[in-house]
């Protein structure tokens, strides 16, 4: 909620399609969900980890700099192990998942919704 609580800031950035290509798109600022398997506990409570700011900025060469707070990435718009990020691409949002995702079919309904209205 700190990062995005309005679920209307997004980076321009881009993903890797399936054939590994770097595709532009909007990223949305969800700071937890490309590193959502990426868990460690605070005072015994498992918690989420979650990527930096840098982790929005395209610019960044790969390796040059700490993305995410457990360090488990090493560039702009990349995905951990059982991450996940949506993305806005002409006009239409869909999700990209990293290795090992649990794909959810019901989630982010709400994300979603919001994502269509701020292309009208």
């Amino acid at each position: 909620m700190l990062a995005d609580p309005g679920l209307n800031l997004y980076a321009q950035g881009f993903y890797l399609d399936r054939g590994g290509r770097h595709r532009s798109a909007f990223i949305p600022y969800e700071v937890c969900d490309p590193v959502e398997a990426k868990v460690y506990k605070i005072d015994g409570v498992t918690v989420c980890a979650f990527v930096l700011p840098e982790w929005f900025e395209p610019e960044h060469e790969s390796g040059a700099m700490k993305m995410d707070y457990r360090g488990a990435l090493k560039g702009p718009f990349e995905l951990a192990p059982g991450g996940y990020m949506d993305v806005l691409r002409n006009g239409k949002t869909k999700t990209i998942w990293g290795p090992e995702a649990k794909r959810k079919t019901r989630r982010h309904r709400m994300h979603r919704r919001l994502l269509q209205q701020d292309t009208l």
